[in-house]
C-alpha cells in the first residue's frame, strides 16, 4: 500500500497522522505499518476529540498525540491544548520545555519520576509554556460533558448527510465501521460535473 512504500522508500523514522474533522484512518492498518518499519507514530488529536476507533479514542493509539484546547475544538478554552504520550522521555522532556526547571517536575503530577528527568533541565530550554489555572477551569467541566455533546453532533449530522445523498451529484462518503466519529462538520464530493459547474456551486 502507499503508506508503506513512502515509509520504505523514505526511510521514515516518524509518522505525524493528522486526524481532521472528527474523523479517522485505518488505525490497526497505521499502527501495523509503524510497528513493522519502526516508525514512531504521532497523532495530531486537535480535531478529533472524542473520535473512537474500535472504542479507543484517538490519540491513544501512538507515542505521543497534541490536543488543541482552541475555539471551535470539543473542549474550548479559547486558546491552549496538551499533550500526551507513553513515552517517559518524552514526557520528561515536554515538561521541562513546559518550565518544570530547578527540580519542579516534583510538582506536576502526571510526568514520569524523578530519574527519568536526569539533566534534562540544564540541557534543554524552558519555554514557560504551562496551561495556567484559568484554562483548566474553563476546559475540566467539558470533559465529563464530551460524550454526551458527541451523541448530539452525530444526530444532526446523519440527518444531514441522509439529505445531502439525495441531491444529485452530491455524495458523502461513509467513515470505517470501526469508527465512532464526531460529526461536527460535513465534507461532501461533487460528482459527474464540469469545472464550470462546481465553480458555480462554489460561488
Amino acid at each position: 500500500d502507499d503508506l508503506e512504500k513512502k515509509m520504505i522508500s523514505s526511510g521514515a523514522k516518524y509518522l505525524m497522522v493528522s486526524h481532521m474533522r472528527g474523523k479517522l484512518a485505518s488505525m490497526d492498518r497505521i499502527v501495523e505499518l509503524c510497528e513493522k518499519h519502526g516508525v514512531y507514530l504521532i497523532e495530531d488529536a486537535a480535531h478529533s476529540l472524542g473520535v473512537e476507533w474500535k472504542g479507543k479514542h484517538s490519540g491513544h493509539h501512538g507515542k505521543i498525540a497534541a490536543i488543541s484546547s482552541q475555539s471551535y475544538k470539543m473542549l474550548n478554552s479559547g486558546e491552549g491544548g496538551f499533550f500526551l504520550t507513553n513515552d517517559p522521555v518524552v514526557g520528561a522532556k515536554a515538561a521541562v520545555y513546559a518550565g518544570a526547571y530547578e527540580g519542579l517536575s516534583v510538582k506536576h503530577i502526571t510526568v514520569p519520576g524523578k530519574e527519568v528527568f536526569g539533566d534534562l533541565p540544564n540541557l534543554l530550554p524552558n519555554y514557560s509554556l504551562r496551561m495556567h489555572a484559568v484554562t483548566a477551569a474553563i476546559i475540566r467541566p467539558q470533559i465529563t460533558t464530551l460524550n454526551e455533546r458527541r451523541e448530539k453532533y452525530n444526530e444532526r449530522y446523519y440527518k444531514l448527510v441522509a439529505r445531502f445523498n439525495k441531491l444529485p451529484h452530491v455524495y458523502i462518503p461513509d467513515q470505517y465501521p470501526e469508527v465512532t466519529i464526531v460529526g461536527d462538520s460535513i465534507q461532501l464530493t461533487l460528482q459527474n460535473m464540469s469545472p464550470q459547474q462546481v465553480r458555480a456551486v462554489a460561488v
